[in-house]
């Protein structure tokens, strides 16, 4: 499947078909050796003495690992979630950090995986 890159952070990337944002890529699915740049907010990927950095809008070929359908947040959390101490996670289902319904978790550890501009 391909899908853009729309959002990369130490704990991996998501990818984005456009009308589902929910596609995770955690850091150990990533091509070896990866690393994340603080500085640029990217991944990069180290081969051949060459870096090769993950663009956010690049068309990324993945293969489907997991999708995982999470059960919805209840009503009471939700409530609670105006309540909650500063500093704390945001509760899951509030406007902060909203409820996916499915998730789909991905890989582009393998060969023609990863960034479609890589193997062009």
């Amino acid at each position: 499947m391909t899908a853009k890159l729309s959002k990369c952070d130490s704990a991996g990337v998501k990818l984005s078909f456009g009308f589902f944002d929910d596609v995770s890529l955690p850091e150990h699915a990533l091509q070896e050796p990866s690393t994340f740049d603080p500085k640029e907010k990217l991944w990069v990927w180290k081969v051949d003495g060459n870096e090769a950095f993950m663009d956010i809008g690049e068309e990324v070929r993945f293969r489907v690992v997991a999708v995982r359908f999470p059960e919805e947040p209840s009503q009471a959390s939700l409530l609670n979630a105006d309540n909650q101490m500063e500093g704390a996670e945001p509760v899951l289902g509030s406007s902060q950090r909203p409820f996916a319904p499915m998730i789909i978790e991905g890989d582009i550890n393998a060969d023609g995986l990863g960034c479609v501009s890589w193997w062009q």
